[in-house]
């Protein structure tokens, strides 16, 4: 460890700004912490006997501070540190192989301690990544997990990071040394050495911050980034796109639904049009006949009347006829009776008598004349009255028909009301769909501006895109002339030094 930390006080000329320290112990290297001349000097340590124990050493007016919590991966109050007899070797998760190497350590307590997340910590501390900083990680177990759930942004932030590891995991959820060279490669970081004095199968590691590849990596993360947005945004815009193609059709659908439902109201209103003048011509036809009916009832009636008054005066000539039979029948009596008187006188008034028998024969014929007639008056009057009962019964018809025809006249009139009504709100209703067809066809309009509007940035996102990969290859290849011209350059000094080295005398 020292030797490491020699390298990093050898290649900082002006000193560390800030150095944190995870998994401090007791702080048995205070001293050569101290060393690399850090203006700040953080201290971290889970166990409560250690942290207590450092932080009597420690020198507070000179910017040493301890941190007694297990720094841990995510952010978490509590963490449960599995304690073994010898402390260096506790951790946060369960020794595995850890015992095949080391018998003698025995499982201790396990103690709930306070915790925090490094990148809380280094967030926390506000590091300006223009200055040097260094991060040592001594967490047994844990160093993968801490950088992996750590952004890569708050590690680069350090020019210098030394690792306490493994050649191979030892605890749960451990990595080995390999896979923690690899990982650290990955973000921006060179292994510059590690400890050879370091005892099997424990290593510690060396990294510093590579600035032109931490460039490149962030080129080649923001193209990434780019890409999945681009991605993204292309998915999305297709996505959208395709709504849009769908809210389109389903807009399409209604305007034709729409449009059809209109021309079908438009329809029935065409019909319900030729409906109301068909029952108001009708109407005017039934009003006419209705008139032409009144007017026969009334002829009828007057016809009638005047039959009636003929009845009257022929009912009256028959009293009279009657009368006048009557007054024969009489007269008839009172010549039997004084026939009867003048029996005796026969021979006397045999002509008178001659005389009365013919005008008796006279009076028989026109009694039978009478009686003829009074039989014919008679069946005429039937024939009136048959007649009359015919009219009656004619007019009653006419009436009721003409009753009906009211009736009908009305229903027709409220019927030719409901259907104006009918017709104004049809009316009504075209007016609105039309307005809600003229809205439907804006939207349309609308939605076909957003979507070409949607394929412009797309367009444009993509050329961005294709301007940043065309960036970043021209980058790599620049940055591969100039490693050749740095292992030229490094080769020329090679040679200059051997041949200066061969000079005599030196």
């Amino acid at each position: 460890m020292k030797k490491l930390l020699r390298h990093i006080h050898e290649h900082s000329a002006d000193g560390l700004d800030t150095s944190l320290i995870v998994g401090a112990g007791t702080g048995s290297l205070l001293g050569d912490w101290r060393q690399l001349g850090s203006r700040q000097l953080l201290l971290a340590e889970a166990h409560p006997r250690l942290a207590e124990e450092l932080g009597r050493r420690l020198r507070h007016d000179q910017g040493e501070h301890l941190l007694a919590v297990a720094v841990t991966g995510d952010e978490q109050p509590v963490a449960t540190l599995q304690a073994l007899n010898n402390l260096a070797y506790s951790s946060l998760n369960q020794a595995v192989d850890l015992f095949f190497y080391y018998p003698n350590l025995r499982r201790d307590e396990a103690l709930q301690v306070p915790a925090r997340s490094l990148e809380a910590i280094v967030a926390e501390q506000a590091l300006d990544g223009r200055q040097p900083h260094a991060l040592l990680i001594a967490a047994p177990g844990q160093a993968l997990q801490l950088l992996q759930a750590t952004p890569a942004a708050a590690l680069h932030t350090f020019s210098w990071v030394i690792i306490e590891c493994s050649s191979e995991p030892l605890y749960q959820d451990d990595a080995s040394d390999s896979e923690i060279i690899a990982w650290m490669d990955g973000i921006g970081f060179e292994l510059v050495t590690d400890n050879p004095d370091a005892i099997f199968p424990q290593s510690q590691l060396l990294f510093e911050r590579n600035t032109t590849r931490l460039v490149q990596h962030r080129l080649h993360s923001e193209v990434a980034q780019l890409r999945s947005q681009s991605s993204a945004e292309a998915q999305n815009s297709q996505q959208q796109l395709q709504d849009l193609e769908q809210q389109l059709q389903q807009r399409d659908a209604a305007l034709l639904e729409l449009t059809g439902l209109a021309n079908e109201q438009k329809q029935q209103l065409d019909e319900l049009v030729s409906e109301n003048a068909r029952l108001f011509s009708a109407c005017e036809a039934m009003e006419a006949q209705q008139a032409e009916l009144r007017q026969a009832l009334q002829d009828q009636t007057g016809q009638a009347s005047a039959r009636h008054a003929q009845i009257d005066a022929i009912a009256n000539e028959r009293d009279q006829l009657a009368s006048a039979c009557e007054a024969l029948g009489q007269q008839h009596a009172a010549l039997t009776t004084a026939y009867d008187q003048q029996a005796s006188q026969i021979a006397d008034l045999q002509a008178e008598l001659t005389a009365l028998g013919s005008r008796n024969a006279e009076l028989t014929s026109v009694n039978e004349a009478l009686e003829n007639q009074r039989a014919e008056l008679a069946g005429a009057y039937q024939a009136q009255a048959h007649l009359a009962d015919e009219h009656q019964a004619r007019a009653d018809a006419l009436s009721a028909a003409a009753d009906e025809l009211a009736t009908q006249r009305d229903a027709m009139a409220k019927e030719n009301a409901r259907l104006s009504e009918t017709c104004n709100a049809q009316s009504a209703s075209a007016v609105e769909c039309k307005g809600h067809l003229d809205k439907v066809s804006e939207q349309r309009d609308q939605l076909q501006k957003a979507l070409a509007e949607q394929k412009g940035t797309f367009e444009a996102n993509q050329a961005y895109v294709h301007t940043l990969e065309r960036e970043a290859i021209e980058y790599q290849h620049r940055q591969r002339l100039l490693e050749e011209e740095l292992v030229k350059s490094e080769a020329q000094l090679d040679l200059i030094k051997d041949l200066l080295l061969r000079e005599p005398g030196l």
